[in-house]
């Protein structure tokens, strides 16, 4: 895949999460519409999220699969169009295909710990909004649905989507989808590579960059035990997940 079709890729992905969480609000609004002294409430809103995340993976599956083997095998079909300049689809080999399943996998994995923090979002949301209406309830000596109408009336029944990384900074969910998606086919495509070229008995692999003036221009990378930086030294600072670089034989 070229660097903009991993980035097309990565936003198709990102708007299908949207639309996930987009009906996450909507199951949030209607729990939030029935009586807020029912506790089992919130056992419901949390069915009805899980429910709609099953139907999201189900076919989320299916788009990994493509995508991973799309990356895959064009990055392994552009290998052999430079170095034979044959532009007959090749055969991935036992290893790619073994790099390949590991990353719909960790691809998969990273989206079902995403889709479990937006649902206790979500939960975490309801409950103040229970707390709030009880707690106005009692102080100003009003009904519960009184309370409820005046705290749905400021607006604030709308969780949050996020992924918070180590040191605290937040993501919105749709961008950090989108972040792992590109980085999985940016990833999985350099390996693919990268395997085709050590089978056909090369060395090095050079980094080619758009940016001419780029430092990442030109930088060797070793498939061996050349004096050249492996891939996996290179790998964050080069090939981060918004990388425009791919790898060319040198």
């Amino acid at each position: 895949m070229t660097p903009n079709q991993l980035t097309e890729a990565a936003q198709r992905a990102s708007e299908r999460y949207t639309v996930m969480t987009g009906a996450f609000r909507g199951a949030l609004v209607d729990a939030v519409g029935r009586n807020p002294a029912d506790m089992r409430s919130r056992a419901s809103l949390k069915r009805a999220c899980l429910d709609i995340a099953l139907v999201y993976l189900r076919g989320e599956i299916e788009n990994i699969s493509y995508d991973v083997d799309d990356a895959a095998q064009d990055e392994t079909d552009r290998f052999a169009l430079s170095y034979t300049g044959s532009t007959v689809r090749d055969d991935m080999s036992a290893l790619t295909l073994d790099t390949v399943a590991l990353a719909k996998e960790s691809l998969e994995t990273e989206l079902r710990a995403q889709i479990e923090r937006d649902i206790n979002q979500v939960l975490s949301r309801f409950k103040d909004f229970q707390i709030e209406t009880h707690m106005l309830a009692d102080s100003e000596r009003i009904s519960l649905n009184a309370a409820k109408l005046r705290v749905q009336m400021k607006g604030e029944t709308k969780a949050s989507y996020y992924f918070r990384d180590r040191i605290g900074r937040r993501f919105e969910s749709r961008k950090f989808v989108r972040a792992i998606w590109r980085n999985t086919l940016l990833q999985v495509g350099n390996e693919a590579f990268m395997i085709s070229a050590a089978k056909a008995g090369f060395l090095t692999l050079v980094v080619d960059h758009p940016d001419q003036a780029s430092n990442a221009n030109g930088t060797r990378i070793s498939l061996g035990a050349q004096p050249a930086d492996s891939y996996a030294s290179i790998r964050d600072t080069i090939f981060h997940p918004n990388s425009q670089a791919r790898l060319v034989l040198p």
